[in-house]
């Protein structure tokens, strides 16, 4: 990068805000899409199993997509910000720069990217794990044939006992 006139840094600089602002963006809009979905999942009778599994999986896909997203994001952040670290006058390589622990070096956008795929683990395995579970998705016993199932379902429940009554 060497060193620039003041408006092509300035201009340089602007595109790393705007791609600093994007990122951020997009990962606030996946935690409003996340936590909107865990709300109905992880309500204890808000859905069926079957829905439940629906939306972890359709959460997982969306998730991914989101990830992609993200993660391209970062790295067109990071190589704006690797090329900033050229220029020695820079302000944020003079802040980079005092930061001598390693451990504080520390990306917080490596930290963002990292709990899109987190949560989007989470989506994915909710969803394989009950689409891998039919008779937890559709509340049957795994050992029942679909007529027995059919007919467990058509039974009504027994009434229940009177206190006093004979047992037989």
């Amino acid at each position: 990068m060497g060193k620039q006139a003041p408006d092509q840094k300035r201009s340089f600089d602007e595109e790393r805000a705007y791609i600093e602002n994007l990122l951020n963006m997009r990962f606030n809009y996946y935690l409003v899409f996340a936590s909107l979905l865990f709300l109905p999942v992880t309500s204890e009778n808000a859905l069926s199993p079957a829905a439940r599994a629906g939306l972890m999986v359709l959460g997982g896909v969306v998730s991914a997509l989101m990830a992609y997203m993200v993660i391209r994001t970062k790295k067109l952040l990071d190589a704006l910000l690797t090329e900033i670290l050229k220029d020695n006058e820079h302000p944020y390589t003079g802040a980079f720069n005092t930061l001598k622990v390693s451990f504080f070096r520390i990306n917080a956008n490596d930290l963002m990217v990292a709990a899109v795929l987190a949560i989007m683990a989470v989506f994915l395995a909710g969803g394989t794990v009950a689409l891998r579970s039919p008779a937890t998705l559709f509340k049957t016993d795994a050992a029942a044939t679909p007529a027995q199932a059919l007919q467990r379902a058509q039974t009504p429940p027994p009434a229940p006992e009177k206190p006093g009554a004979p047992v037989p």
